[in-house]
Formats: C-alpha cells, sequence, structure tokens
C-alpha cells in the first residue's frame, strides 16, 4: 500500500512513505483521488485505514460554511494561530493561500506572531471577537485547558456552540501539526496560478452528490479544491465526472514557474532595468535562436544559452513573491514602527515609490524641504 522511499519522488524528509493511491483499498482511494493535486499529508494520514475515512470528514466538514458555525475568517485565525504557535510549517503553507485568496487581512496574518499577552492587553489588529478566539487558543496550545475568566469573556462575544468549536478546532489542528512535524512531511508541490483557481473555478451542483459521510471529504481545506467557498457557505459540491483517476498530478515545468513570477513580481521603480528581477527571469526564459545560414561560420559551431532556474532558486522565488518569510518571522510592532519615529518605515517605502515619477519642481521642493527641516 505505502511507496517505496527509494523510488518516490516526492519523499525527501518524511520519516515513512507515502500511501500509493492506486494500490490503497478502495475506500481510501476514493477519499484520495478527490482533490486535482497531490496533499502529502492526506497520503500520511491514510495509514490509519480505520481513523481517515473519519478524519476527513471531520476535516470537511470544518470547511463546510454549512456546518461550520465559525464564519470562515474566525476559523483562519484558530488555524493559523495553531500553526504559528506550533512552528507548523505545513499547517501553515498549506492554509495561509487559502485565507488570503479568500480577502484574510494581510495585516493580522502578520500579527499572527504576536504575544498572548498583546492579545489580554488590546494590541493588533483584532477585533473583540478575535482577541477571545485568540485568547481561547492560547491557552489550549499552553496548557489545554482554559481560565473561567477567559470563557467568561469569550462568551461575550461568541455563543456556546461557537465557544465549543473554537475548542474542537483547536484540538483538531493541534492533532494534526503533531502528526506533520513528528513525521516532517515534505512540502506539498508548487501548483501555479493557486490562489486565481481557487477563487474562479466554480463547479457545477449534481444532484448525484449530498452530504453523507461519504461524500465530504472533496471540501478538505488540506488545499485548494476546486470547491469556491464563501465566508457563510461553501458552494456545491463537483460533478462525479471532474474528480481526477489518480492522486498523483504532474510537476510545472521550469518555464511556468519563471513565467508565473514575471508575471506576479511587483514592479520595482527605483532598481535599473538592467538589473531588475524581471530582467533577469526573462534572461532564464528558453530565447528563440535564429538559424545560420549553412555557409556562415556560426554554423560550424553550435552554441548554446543558457536558461532555466533550478528548483531550490524558484522556490525561494515563490517563497519571497507569497511574503512567506514576512508571515512566519513577522518583526516586532517596536521594530516596524520605532518609539522614536513610528512612521518611518512607510515614508521610505512611500518615497521609494514616488520618487522615480517626481519630476524636476516636485524634486527641487523636496530638497528645499530637507534642507529648513526643523530640528
Amino acid at each position: 500500500m505505502a511507496s517505496e522511499p527509494n523510488n518516490d519522488p516526492h519523499r525527501k524528509t518524511c520519516l515513512i512513505p507515502y500511501v500509493d493511491p492506486n494500490t490503497a483499498p478502495s475506500d481510501i482511494q476514493e477519499r484520495l483521488k478527490v482533490l486535482p493535486f497531490r496533499r502529502n499529508i492526506l497520503l500520511v494520514l491514510a495509514h490509519s485505514q480505520g481513523l481517515f475515512p473519519h478524519i476527513s470528514g471531520l476535516l470537511g466538514a470544518c470547511f463546510d460554511g454549512k456546518q461550520r458555525k465559525l464564519s470562515l475568517f474566525d476559523w483562519q485565525v484558530v488555524v493559523l494561530r495553531v500553526a504559528h504557535s506550533l512552528d507548523a510549517k505545513y499547517v501553515w503553507d498549506v492554509n495561509i493561500p487559502v485565507a488570503e485568496a479568500f480577502g484574510f487581512p494581510p495585516e493580522k496574518a502578520e500579527a499572527m506572531g504576536c504575544s498572548a499577552q498583546d492579545v489580554v492587553e488590546g494590541k493588533g489588529p483584532w477585533s473583540a471577537r478575535e482577541r477571545v478566539i485568540l485568547r481561547l487558543v492560547d491557552e489550549q496550545v499552553k496548557g489545554t485547558t482554559n481560565e473561567p475568566d477567559t470563557v467568561k469573556a469569550a462568551l461575550q462575544h461568541l455563543d456556546v456552540d461557537e465557544v465549543v468549536e473554537v475548542l474542537v478546532m483547536t484540538g483538531i489542528y493541534v492533532m494534526l501539526a503533531g502528526v506533520m512535524r513528528g513525521l516532517k512531511i515534505d512540502d506539498d508541490e508548487f501548483i501555479p496560478d493557486f490562489q486565481e483557481k481557487i477563487r474562479d473555478d466554480r463547479p457545477v451542483a449534481d444532484s448525484t452528490y449530498n452530504s453523507s459521510p461519504r461524500q465530504l471529504p472533496h471540501t478538505l481545506n488540506l488545499g485548494p479544491s476546486t470547491t469556491q467557498f464563501s465566508p457563510s457557505a461553501t458552494t456545491s459540491p463537483p460533478r462525479a465526472t471532474s474528480h481526477p483517476k489518480t492522486m498523483a498530478t504532474k510537476t510545472p515545468s521550469t518555464t511556468t514557474r519563471i513565467t508565473h513570477l514575471l508575471t506576479h513580481w511587483p514592479k520595482d521603480k527605483v532598481r535599473p532595468a538592467s538589473v531588475s528581477i524581471h530582467n533577469y527571469l526573462q534572461s532564464r526564459l528558453p530565447q528563440p535562436q535564429p538559424q545560420p545560414q549553412p555557409s556562415s561560420p556560426a554554423a560550424q559551431t553550435q552554441t548554446t544559452t543558457k536558461t532555466g532556474l533550478s528548483a531550490a532558486n524558484l522556490d525561494a522565488l515563490t517563497a519571497l513573491l507569497n511574503d512567506k518569510f514576512a508571515r512566519r518571522y513577522p518583526l516586532p510592532p517596536r521594530l516596524r514602527h520605532p518609539a522614536s519615529n513610528p512612521q518611518h518605515y512607510e515614508n521610505v517605502i512611500r518615497e521609494f515609490d514616488e520618487a522615480p515619477d517626481r519630476d524636476w519642481l516636485g524634486r527641487l521642493r523636496k530638497k528645499v524641504a530637507g534642507m529648513l527641516r526643523l530640528k
């Protein structure tokens, strides 16, 4: 049932083999094939043949806005806080693109690293409702219990069902984080235009699907399915004919990944074009080579143009594009907004944005203003 460790290109760090969906029992295969791409966590959980169907159904219920009581954003606050608190990289990397695709505020994602004390003291971009959710999660992660005062405060903003759901979801994702970290599960493959796909792809409802437990796994949030969801509820399940025959997916080509980076990389108005990221990436794409004339010297000597990038370089650029490290290691507020000049870095960023388009009169005004600045 498990793939051979030496023959599995997807397994580099995982301490156990992944389940092979082509040789797994039929009921396991059915649940593994509902996503149109590979998710390593599912291929590990599937080793527990008796529990996996129930775990996948439970996760599907978390993902389904018709069964989940908490709003989509409240749910993501729970998931991302657990991931950050336990340093569960896989949980974070899988869920943050989903949250961002549906409008989860980036300043809140960046603030996930704030301390429990900051939450209690009212610091950070949190609403009162989100603040009590964070307090419930923090206490559970720290000691698997909650203070009576915390529960009392939570009940001022959440109803009883929602308080219980926060605690249950916290337990679910703590469990997943333990499996992922304990077994060193490999990062999933890069999926081009990931957020665009989960925002734009809307499947057609099919009456052959229902909400029975055997139909729930298509809504797993362990990766983006083709099911689009809203903060209040998910859309109808996809047609059975849209399900792939196997779990395996084709790794995107180097050219596809470079093109994706070129399309989405932000423009840098200050950096000279000759040394810009866009220019560098463009140079790594295959270039059409003119055919030399048979009589020319070039016809006698073949030259090759170095193109492409290593997988490690592409992974690093993709991580930078997605602000992965900024989210994983957010700057402390005291460093981001120094007490001596809280708006210093905002002013620097604005200057970088405005300076290239400023005319000579604007530059003169800035120069004079700098000379006359009061100390």
